[in-house]
Protein backbone atom coordinates (compact mmCIF):
# COMPACT_ATOMS: atom_id res chain seq x y z
CA UNK A 1 0.00 0.00 0.00
CA UNK A 2 1.30 3.73 -0.88
CA UNK A 3 1.00 4.76 3.44
CA UNK A 4 3.71 1.96 3.55
CA UNK A 5 5.87 3.20 1.19
CA UNK A 6 5.32 6.90 2.69
CA UNK A 7 5.75 5.92 5.98
CA UNK A 8 9.04 4.05 5.20
CA UNK A 9 10.50 7.26 4.02
CA UNK A 10 9.98 8.93 7.48
CA UNK A 11 11.31 5.76 9.15
CA UNK A 12 14.69 5.74 7.03
CA UNK A 13 14.87 9.56 7.87
CA UNK A 14 14.51 9.29 11.48
CA UNK A 15 17.12 5.90 11.41
CA UNK A 16 19.85 8.82 10.12
CA UNK A 17 18.65 11.44 12.17
CA UNK A 18 17.29 9.86 15.51
CA UNK A 19 19.54 11.68 17.89
CA UNK A 20 23.52 13.40 17.79
CA UNK A 21 25.76 11.30 19.34
CA UNK A 22 27.39 12.71 22.46
CA UNK A 23 30.80 10.93 22.01
CA UNK A 24 31.44 10.37 17.93
CA UNK A 25 31.88 6.63 17.60
CA UNK A 26 32.99 5.28 14.44
CA UNK A 27 31.40 2.10 14.57
CA UNK A 28 27.73 3.87 14.71
CA UNK A 29 28.62 6.04 11.72
CA UNK A 30 29.48 2.58 10.02
CA UNK A 31 26.41 0.88 10.74
CA UNK A 32 24.28 3.81 10.09
CA UNK A 33 25.85 3.55 6.88
CA UNK A 34 25.24 -0.46 6.72
CA UNK A 35 22.00 0.29 7.17
CA UNK A 36 20.94 2.77 4.93
CA UNK A 37 22.31 0.73 1.84
CA UNK A 38 20.48 -2.29 3.36
CA UNK A 39 23.32 -4.52 4.73
CA UNK A 40 21.96 -5.53 7.95
CA UNK A 41 25.06 -8.38 8.35
CA UNK A 42 27.65 -5.78 8.36
CA UNK A 43 25.46 -2.79 10.00
CA UNK A 44 25.13 -5.45 13.06
CA UNK A 45 28.63 -6.30 13.01
CA UNK A 46 30.05 -2.61 13.38
CA UNK A 47 27.12 -2.37 16.53
CA UNK A 48 28.30 -5.45 18.01
CA UNK A 49 31.83 -3.23 18.58
CA UNK A 50 29.99 0.03 20.08
CA UNK A 51 31.15 0.55 23.34
CA UNK A 52 27.94 1.73 25.20
CA UNK A 53 29.42 3.82 27.16
CA UNK A 54 30.46 6.02 25.24
CA UNK A 55 27.69 6.54 22.95
CA UNK A 56 24.71 8.33 23.45
CA UNK A 57 22.20 5.52 24.10
CA UNK A 58 18.89 6.74 22.54
CA UNK A 59 20.79 6.23 19.34
CA UNK A 60 22.21 3.17 19.86
CA UNK A 61 19.03 2.07 20.83
CA UNK A 62 17.33 3.62 17.90
CA UNK A 63 19.95 1.50 15.51
CA UNK A 64 19.72 -1.66 17.29
CA UNK A 65 15.97 -0.77 16.84
CA UNK A 66 15.90 -0.40 12.98
CA UNK A 67 18.59 -3.47 12.68
CA UNK A 68 15.89 -5.64 14.49
CA UNK A 69 12.91 -4.43 12.03
CA UNK A 70 15.14 -4.52 9.09
CA UNK A 71 15.80 -8.56 10.11
CA UNK A 72 12.14 -8.83 10.94
CA UNK A 73 12.73 -9.52 14.69
CA UNK A 74 10.27 -6.85 15.62
CA UNK A 75 9.74 -8.39 19.20
CA UNK A 76 13.70 -6.59 19.76
CA UNK A 77 12.93 -3.61 17.82
CA UNK A 78 9.32 -3.10 20.15
CA UNK A 79 11.39 -3.33 23.00
CA UNK A 80 14.60 -1.27 21.57
CA UNK A 81 11.77 1.71 20.80
CA UNK A 82 10.04 1.60 24.06
CA UNK A 83 13.17 2.08 26.00
CA UNK A 84 14.07 5.51 23.94
CA UNK A 85 10.26 6.53 25.14
CA UNK A 86 10.69 5.59 28.22
CA UNK A 87 13.62 8.13 28.24
CA UNK A 88 12.27 10.73 26.27
CA UNK A 89 8.67 10.65 25.26
CA UNK A 90 9.15 13.54 23.00
CA UNK A 91 10.69 11.74 19.86
CA UNK A 92 7.68 11.18 17.72
CA UNK A 93 9.91 9.44 14.86
CA UNK A 94 10.73 6.93 17.36
CA UNK A 95 7.25 6.32 18.35
CA UNK A 96 6.17 6.41 14.48
CA UNK A 97 8.73 3.17 13.97
CA UNK A 98 7.39 1.77 17.36
CA UNK A 99 3.76 1.75 16.01
CA UNK A 100 5.16 0.25 12.95
CA UNK A 101 7.02 -2.49 14.43
CA UNK A 102 3.68 -3.19 16.78
CA UNK A 103 1.52 -3.34 13.55
CA UNK A 104 3.74 -5.95 11.90
CA UNK A 105 4.25 -8.08 15.16
CA UNK A 106 0.32 -7.97 15.40
CA UNK A 107 -0.60 -5.97 18.24
CA UNK A 108 -3.13 -3.73 16.80
CA UNK A 109 -4.13 -2.23 20.17
CA UNK A 110 -0.89 -0.87 20.97
CA UNK A 111 -0.32 -0.08 16.94
CA UNK A 112 -3.40 1.67 17.30
CA UNK A 113 -2.93 3.55 20.18
CA UNK A 114 0.76 4.68 19.08
CA UNK A 115 -0.14 5.88 15.61
CA UNK A 116 -2.80 8.05 17.47
CA UNK A 117 -0.11 9.49 20.17
CA UNK A 118 2.22 10.11 16.95
CA UNK A 119 -0.75 12.23 14.90
CA UNK A 120 -1.78 14.16 18.36
CA UNK A 121 2.21 14.80 18.76
CA UNK A 122 2.18 16.63 15.11
CA UNK A 123 2.92 15.25 12.16
CA UNK A 124 3.24 16.29 8.15
CA UNK A 125 -0.22 16.13 6.63
CA UNK A 126 0.86 13.73 4.28
CA UNK A 127 2.28 11.52 7.13
CA UNK A 128 -0.87 12.28 8.78
CA UNK A 129 -2.65 10.13 5.97
CA UNK A 130 -0.72 7.41 5.38
CA UNK A 131 -1.13 6.97 8.94
CA UNK A 132 -4.71 6.83 8.14
CA UNK A 133 -4.25 4.18 6.09
CA UNK A 134 -2.38 1.90 8.89
CA UNK A 135 -5.65 2.56 11.06
CA UNK A 136 -8.05 1.69 8.58
CA UNK A 137 -5.88 -1.40 7.80
CA UNK A 138 -5.69 -2.43 11.46
CA UNK A 139 -10.07 -1.97 11.53
CA UNK A 140 -9.97 -3.82 8.74
CA UNK A 141 -7.95 -7.48 9.33
CA UNK A 142 -9.33 -7.28 12.89
CA UNK A 143 -11.82 -10.57 13.35
CA UNK A 144 -11.11 -11.25 17.08
CA UNK A 145 -10.61 -9.39 20.17
CA UNK A 146 -10.08 -10.66 24.02
CA UNK A 147 -9.19 -9.40 26.65
CA UNK A 148 -9.05 -10.89 30.56
CA UNK A 149 -8.12 -9.41 34.24
CA UNK A 150 -8.13 -10.89 37.46
CA UNK A 151 -7.00 -9.53 40.75
CA UNK A 152 -7.65 -9.76 44.50
CA UNK A 153 -9.95 -7.20 45.74
CA UNK A 154 -10.44 -5.35 49.03
CA UNK A 155 -13.36 -4.04 49.99
CA UNK A 156 -14.52 -1.96 52.94
CA UNK A 157 -17.88 -2.76 51.82
CA UNK A 158 -19.08 -5.85 49.96
CA UNK A 159 -22.60 -5.68 50.58
CA UNK A 160 -23.45 -1.61 49.66
CA UNK A 161 -24.73 -1.12 53.15
CA UNK A 162 -26.01 2.08 54.54
CA UNK A 163 -23.73 3.91 55.83
CA UNK A 164 -27.20 5.70 57.92
CA UNK A 165 -27.46 5.22 61.83
CA UNK A 166 -31.22 5.57 62.06
CA UNK A 167 -33.87 5.93 59.46
CA UNK A 168 -37.46 7.73 59.44
CA UNK A 169 -40.48 5.40 58.68
CA UNK A 170 -43.65 6.47 58.54
CA UNK A 171 -42.20 9.25 60.44
CA UNK A 172 -41.10 7.59 63.14
CA UNK A 173 -37.27 6.84 64.25
CA UNK A 174 -35.43 3.16 63.44
CA UNK A 175 -32.45 2.09 64.58
CA UNK A 176 -30.25 0.70 61.49
CA UNK A 177 -30.17 -3.45 62.12
CA UNK A 178 -26.74 -3.88 63.13
CA UNK A 179 -26.58 -7.40 60.47
CA UNK A 180 -27.81 -4.80 57.42
CA UNK A 181 -24.54 -2.57 58.79
CA UNK A 182 -21.57 -2.48 55.58
CA UNK A 183 -19.11 -5.68 55.75
CA UNK A 184 -15.54 -5.45 54.39
CA UNK A 185 -13.63 -8.73 52.60
CA UNK A 186 -11.11 -10.03 50.47
CA UNK A 187 -12.17 -11.49 47.47
CA UNK A 188 -11.15 -12.80 43.68
CA UNK A 189 -12.03 -10.56 41.08
CA UNK A 190 -12.30 -11.70 37.54
CA UNK A 191 -13.42 -9.91 34.20
CA UNK A 192 -13.11 -10.11 30.46
CA UNK A 193 -14.64 -9.40 27.45
CA UNK A 194 -14.30 -11.02 23.86
CA UNK A 195 -16.02 -11.10 20.13
CA UNK A 196 -15.86 -12.60 16.78
CA UNK A 197 -16.50 -11.57 13.67
CA UNK A 198 -17.58 -13.12 10.36
CA UNK A 199 -16.75 -11.78 6.77
CA UNK A 200 -20.68 -11.05 5.00
CA UNK A 201 -19.61 -8.83 2.56
CA UNK A 202 -17.37 -6.15 1.87
CA UNK A 203 -17.32 -4.03 4.70
CA UNK A 204 -20.16 -5.94 6.51
CA UNK A 205 -19.41 -8.05 9.15
CA UNK A 206 -21.20 -10.19 11.65
CA UNK A 207 -20.00 -9.44 14.95
CA UNK A 208 -20.30 -12.16 17.94
CA UNK A 209 -19.42 -11.69 21.56
CA UNK A 210 -19.81 -11.17 25.72
CA UNK A 211 -18.33 -9.61 28.53
CA UNK A 212 -18.69 -11.17 31.70
CA UNK A 213 -17.91 -9.91 35.65
CA UNK A 214 -17.24 -12.49 38.61
CA UNK A 215 -16.56 -11.60 42.45
CA UNK A 216 -16.14 -14.22 44.36
CA UNK A 217 -16.21 -13.93 48.22
CA UNK A 218 -15.88 -16.90 51.27
CA UNK A 219 -19.30 -15.10 52.40
CA UNK A 220 -21.33 -16.99 49.46
CA UNK A 221 -24.28 -14.48 49.96
CA UNK A 222 -21.90 -11.59 48.53
CA UNK A 223 -20.83 -13.24 44.87
CA UNK A 224 -21.58 -11.19 42.10
CA UNK A 225 -21.37 -12.53 38.42
CA UNK A 226 -22.62 -11.00 35.29
CA UNK A 227 -22.66 -12.41 32.17
CA UNK A 228 -23.69 -10.36 28.79
CA UNK A 229 -23.96 -11.67 25.29
CA UNK A 230 -24.73 -9.74 21.76
CA UNK A 231 -24.79 -10.36 17.89
CA UNK A 232 -25.49 -8.55 14.98
CA UNK A 233 -23.80 -6.59 11.93
CA UNK A 234 -21.20 -4.10 11.97
CA UNK A 235 -20.78 -1.74 8.97
CA UNK A 236 -17.22 -0.32 8.01
CA UNK A 237 -18.19 3.03 6.81
CA UNK A 238 -15.68 5.64 5.23
CA UNK A 239 -12.96 7.75 6.88
CA UNK A 240 -12.09 5.02 9.57
CA UNK A 241 -16.19 5.27 10.89
CA UNK A 242 -18.08 2.38 12.07
CA UNK A 243 -21.44 1.38 13.01
CA UNK A 244 -22.88 -1.97 14.81
CA UNK A 245 -26.68 -3.12 14.94
CA UNK A 246 -26.82 -5.67 17.93
CA UNK A 247 -29.28 -7.85 19.90
CA UNK A 248 -28.54 -8.30 23.61
CA UNK A 249 -28.72 -10.02 26.63
CA UNK A 250 -27.66 -10.33 30.18
CA UNK A 251 -28.83 -12.25 33.00
CA UNK A 252 -26.79 -11.52 36.57
CA UNK A 253 -26.66 -14.02 39.50
CA UNK A 254 -26.08 -12.75 43.48
CA UNK A 255 -25.45 -15.10 46.05
CA UNK A 256 -25.42 -18.19 43.83
CA UNK A 257 -29.09 -17.17 42.46
CA UNK A 258 -30.44 -16.02 39.60
CA UNK A 259 -30.87 -12.13 40.05
CA UNK A 260 -31.81 -10.92 36.55
CA UNK A 261 -32.08 -11.42 32.91
CA UNK A 262 -32.82 -9.21 30.56
CA UNK A 263 -33.13 -9.12 26.53
CA UNK A 264 -33.01 -5.24 24.48
CA UNK A 265 -30.83 -4.47 21.35
CA UNK A 266 -28.05 -1.56 20.91
CA UNK A 267 -26.75 0.67 18.55
CA UNK A 268 -22.88 1.71 18.58
CA UNK A 269 -20.76 3.80 16.00
CA UNK A 270 -17.53 5.00 16.88
CA UNK A 271 -15.98 7.74 14.29
CA UNK A 272 -12.94 9.97 14.58
CA UNK A 273 -13.06 13.57 14.54
CA UNK A 274 -9.73 14.96 12.38
CA UNK A 275 -6.59 13.70 13.84
CA UNK A 276 -7.36 13.99 17.33
CA UNK A 277 -10.69 13.59 18.18
CA UNK A 278 -12.65 10.03 18.18
CA UNK A 279 -16.45 9.60 19.32
CA UNK A 280 -17.75 6.67 20.20
CA UNK A 281 -21.69 6.37 21.39
CA UNK A 282 -24.43 4.01 22.05
CA UNK A 283 -28.08 3.83 22.38
CA UNK A 284 -29.61 0.64 23.99
CA UNK A 285 -32.78 -1.07 25.19
CA UNK A 286 -33.67 -3.92 27.62
CA UNK A 287 -36.60 -5.16 29.03
CA UNK A 288 -35.03 -6.31 32.65
CA UNK A 289 -36.69 -8.76 34.94
CA UNK A 290 -36.13 -9.33 38.28
CA UNK A 291 -35.96 -13.38 39.08
CA UNK A 292 -37.11 -12.98 42.99
CA UNK A 293 -40.17 -12.14 43.94
CA UNK A 294 -39.80 -9.82 46.46
CA UNK A 295 -37.71 -7.51 43.46
CA UNK A 296 -40.63 -8.12 41.35
CA UNK A 297 -41.64 -3.87 41.21
CA UNK A 298 -37.94 -3.17 40.01
CA UNK A 299 -38.65 -5.05 36.74
CA UNK A 300 -39.25 -2.78 33.58
CA UNK A 301 -37.41 -1.25 30.54
CA UNK A 302 -34.20 0.55 30.62
CA UNK A 303 -33.16 3.05 27.93
CA UNK A 304 -29.99 4.69 27.94
CA UNK A 305 -27.60 6.95 25.33
CA UNK A 306 -24.41 7.49 25.91
CA UNK A 307 -21.29 9.24 24.12
CA UNK A 308 -17.54 8.77 24.86
CA UNK A 309 -15.05 11.84 23.89
CA UNK A 310 -11.47 10.77 23.63
CA UNK A 311 -8.54 13.21 22.94
CA UNK A 312 -5.36 11.79 21.62
CA UNK A 313 -1.89 13.03 23.11
CA UNK A 314 1.44 12.29 22.33
CA UNK A 315 1.64 11.00 26.16
CA UNK A 316 -1.89 9.58 26.53
CA UNK A 317 -5.41 11.41 26.30
CA UNK A 318 -8.12 13.16 27.63
CA UNK A 319 -11.10 11.72 27.71
CA UNK A 320 -15.09 12.92 28.66
CA UNK A 321 -18.21 10.71 29.16
CA UNK A 322 -22.23 11.76 28.92
CA UNK A 323 -25.06 9.60 29.07
CA UNK A 324 -28.73 9.29 30.40
CA UNK A 325 -30.58 6.18 31.76
CA UNK A 326 -34.38 5.74 32.00
CA UNK A 327 -35.45 3.16 34.30
CA UNK A 328 -39.05 2.05 33.82
CA UNK A 329 -39.95 0.04 36.63
CA UNK A 330 -43.56 -1.35 37.66
CA UNK A 331 -44.46 1.17 40.27
CA UNK A 332 -43.75 5.45 40.00
CA UNK A 333 -41.59 5.69 42.94
CA UNK A 334 -38.98 3.02 41.36
CA UNK A 335 -39.14 4.82 38.68
CA UNK A 336 -35.77 6.66 37.70
CA UNK A 337 -33.79 8.75 35.11
CA UNK A 338 -29.82 9.01 35.74
CA UNK A 339 -27.60 11.83 34.45
CA UNK A 340 -24.27 10.82 33.96
CA UNK A 341 -21.28 13.17 33.02
CA UNK A 342 -17.36 12.00 33.67
CA UNK A 343 -14.25 12.71 33.02
CA UNK A 344 -10.46 10.93 32.42
CA UNK A 345 -6.59 10.90 32.09
CA UNK A 346 -4.34 8.65 30.64
CA UNK A 347 -0.99 8.65 30.86
CA UNK A 348 2.22 6.75 29.86
CA UNK A 349 4.82 8.67 30.33
CA UNK A 350 4.87 9.09 33.96
CA UNK A 351 8.11 8.90 35.79
CA UNK A 352 9.85 5.43 35.72
CA UNK A 353 7.84 4.05 33.10
CA UNK A 354 4.64 4.08 34.47
CA UNK A 355 1.52 4.62 33.42
CA UNK A 356 -1.89 5.89 34.83
CA UNK A 357 -5.18 6.32 34.39
CA UNK A 358 -7.22 8.67 37.01
CA UNK A 359 -10.70 9.16 35.97
CA UNK A 360 -14.12 10.52 37.99
CA UNK A 361 -17.63 9.74 37.36
CA UNK A 362 -21.34 12.18 38.50
CA UNK A 363 -24.40 10.35 38.37
CA UNK A 364 -27.52 12.50 39.49
CA UNK A 365 -30.49 9.65 39.91
CA UNK A 366 -33.78 11.35 39.94
CA UNK A 367 -36.71 9.30 40.83
CA UNK A 368 -40.48 9.76 39.67
CA UNK A 369 -42.59 9.65 42.37
CA UNK A 370 -42.56 9.68 46.83
CA UNK A 371 -41.89 6.55 48.69
CA UNK A 372 -44.85 5.83 51.16
CA UNK A 373 -42.43 4.83 53.61
CA UNK A 374 -40.35 7.75 53.63
CA UNK A 375 -42.84 10.75 52.19
CA UNK A 376 -40.45 12.23 49.62
CA UNK A 377 -39.47 11.59 46.52
CA UNK A 378 -35.83 9.79 46.27
CA UNK A 379 -32.70 12.12 44.51
CA UNK A 380 -29.49 10.10 45.05
CA UNK A 381 -26.19 11.91 43.94
CA UNK A 382 -23.57 9.17 42.79
CA UNK A 383 -19.73 9.98 42.89
CA UNK A 384 -17.00 6.97 42.00
CA UNK A 385 -13.49 7.90 41.13
CA UNK A 386 -10.84 5.26 40.17
CA UNK A 387 -6.91 5.54 40.30
CA UNK A 388 -5.02 2.72 38.59
CA UNK A 389 -1.12 2.31 37.91
CA UNK A 390 1.09 -0.13 36.23
CA UNK A 391 4.61 -0.20 35.25
CA UNK A 392 6.17 -1.28 31.79
CA UNK A 393 8.97 -2.42 33.79
CA UNK A 394 6.56 -4.96 35.12
CA UNK A 395 4.77 -6.31 32.23
CA UNK A 396 5.90 -9.98 30.98
CA UNK A 397 4.97 -10.16 27.61
CA UNK A 398 0.90 -9.47 27.15
CA UNK A 399 0.59 -10.08 31.00
CA UNK A 400 0.43 -6.13 32.88
CA UNK A 401 0.12 -6.26 36.53
CA UNK A 402 -2.05 -3.15 37.35
CA UNK A 403 -2.79 -1.96 41.05
CA UNK A 404 -6.02 0.37 41.20
CA UNK A 405 -8.02 2.04 43.81
CA UNK A 406 -11.86 2.98 43.46
CA UNK A 407 -13.91 5.11 45.98
CA UNK A 408 -17.19 5.40 45.77
CA UNK A 409 -20.04 7.56 47.31
CA UNK A 410 -23.37 8.37 47.22
CA UNK A 411 -25.79 10.68 48.57
CA UNK A 412 -29.17 10.92 49.26
CA UNK A 413 -32.26 12.89 50.53
CA UNK A 414 -33.32 9.30 52.30
CA UNK A 415 -30.18 8.47 54.35
CA UNK A 416 -30.65 4.76 54.29
CA UNK A 417 -29.67 4.67 50.24
CA UNK A 418 -26.38 6.58 51.09
CA UNK A 419 -23.22 4.38 51.75
CA UNK A 420 -19.66 4.69 51.04
CA UNK A 421 -17.33 2.43 49.46
CA UNK A 422 -13.36 1.75 48.83
CA UNK A 423 -11.92 -1.33 46.85
CA UNK A 424 -8.22 -1.70 46.42
CA UNK A 425 -7.12 -4.15 43.25
CA UNK A 426 -4.45 -5.74 42.43
CA UNK A 427 -4.53 -7.79 39.59
CA UNK A 428 -3.10 -8.04 35.62
CA UNK A 429 -4.85 -7.66 32.73
CA UNK A 430 -4.18 -9.98 29.28
CA UNK A 431 -4.69 -8.09 26.12
CA UNK A 432 -5.11 -10.04 22.89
Amino acid sequence: MKFYIVLAAVFLTAAAHAQTDLFPSPAIEQARTALARGDTAEAGRFLALVDETAVDINDLDFLRGTLAFETKNYREAIDRFGRILARDPSLNRVRLELARARFLAGDDGEAERQFRAAIAAGVPPPVARNISGFLGELRRRRHWDFDFGAGIAADSNVNVATSAQTVDIFGLPFQIDQSARKTSGMGLALNGSGNYQWDIVDDIRLKAGGTFYDAEYKTRDFVDRQLGLYIGPRFLLDNNAEISVLATSARRWVGGKNLTEAYGARIEGEKPLGTRFLFNGALSWQDQSYMRPQYDDYSGNIMSANGVLTYAQAGGFLRGVAGVVREQARIAPLRDTQYILGAGIYRHTLPWRFSGYLSTQLGLVCYDAPLAAFARTRHDTQIDTRLSLSNALATLGRFTPIISYIHSERLSNIPVYAYSRDRFELGFSWIF
